[in-house]
């Protein structure tokens, strides 16, 4: 019996990590497996994700869309065989990642994988929709090929501003249910979810060839660090990031005046930082990997910095 597989989509910063731990608490019964982006070698995603059963693998693109297709059926051969008895797979695309070229892989090579691709989730940041869909032509893309649309960050704007949102969405995708992310979502709305897109609209997709540094017009780089990090000047750094970043995250190596060993875990989106702490798992190694992106970003200046705060 094939496993039922959801993509979950969304712009830098809509919130999609934060949705799948939700989800995952809110559902320990079922036996999820995860499929996760990560850029370069730096297991971030994974790091931020909560997973208590199931499995998880991390395909190493930065952009899902990046990955040739036998490496994406290579992952989740390998996810079912290390969790056998899979309820289903979500796939977490990247922030910069066009749908179509996913879906269509699963659509002609999903049967062959032993899976069957149930739909598009794409969230929407209620904060910086506006702005984003009129800078970033890929946040329409993303909202195009959904089957469902969850709200984010409800709680930090007003009804007027949901509800302009609400119209909005019915512009582009009149018959797509559009739900308030606001509220306990039951799994059983997924498990009910109908497919809204038609084959037809992914021909054409093909997937990237490589991972530029530069993609749908966002920058990108990462800073990587095997040393300790100045606790006073990195905080600097944070607490100044330029307005042009739109997205951060990562988790840092810190040193600490007691000299204890925390993994510090930090997020950076909609101007708002979260920083949260817990221990390094038995055997990793101290480390840290963050990563940026956004438009004109200073790199040089930036990863210089980062480099300045090593011990």
């Amino acid at each position: 019996m094939s496993i039922p597989v959801y993509i979950i989509s969304g712009f830098l910063g809509a919130g999609k990590t934060s949705f799948i731990n939700r989800l995952l608490a809110d559902h320990r019964r079922l036996k999820l497996g995860l499929v996760v982006n990560e850029l370069g070698v730096a297991a971030i995603e994974s790091s931020l994700v909560k997973l208590k059963t199931g499995g998880l693998f991390e395909l190493s693109s930065g952009c899902l869309c990046c990955v040739a297709p036998s490496d994406l059926g290579s992952g989740i051969s390998a996810l079912k065989k290390e969790s056998p008895g899979l309820d289903a797979i979500l796939v977490e695309a990247s922030g910069l990642t066009h749908p179509a070229p996913v879906i269509r892989s699963l659509l002609e090579r999903g049967e062959s994988w032993g899976v069957r691709f149930e739909g598009l989730i794409t969230l929407v940041d209620t904060q910086s929709f506006f702005l984003h869909e009129n800078e970033f032509l890929l946040v329409r893309e993303q909202i195009n090929l959904a089957d469902f649309i969850i709200l984010t960050k409800t709680d930090l704007v007003s009804p007027g501003q949901i509800k302009l949102i609400k119209n909005r969405l019915s512009e582009i995708l009149p018959h797509t249910k559009v739900w308030d992310g606001g509220k306990s979502l039951n799994w059983s709305l997924l498990l009910g979810l109908k497919k809204t897109s038609l084959e037809h609209r992914y021909e054409g997709a093909s997937f990237q060839e490589n991972l530029a540094t530069k993609i749908h017009g966002v920058e990108s780089a990462i800073f990587t660090s095997v040393k300790p990090l100045e606790p006073r000047a990195l905080g600097m750094i944070l607490s100044q990031l330029p307005d042009s970043i739109i997205r951060s995250k990562g988790y840092l190596w810190v040193a600490h005046p007691s000299g204890d060993s925390w993994k510090y875990l930090f997020q950076y989106t909609g101007k708002q930082k979260f920083l949260t702490s817990r221990t390094w798992e038995k055997g990793e190694p101290p480390s840290s990997a963050l990563v940026f992106f956004g438009k004109n970003l200073p790199l040089e200046k930036l990863l210089k910095d980062l480099a300045a705060c090593e011990i």
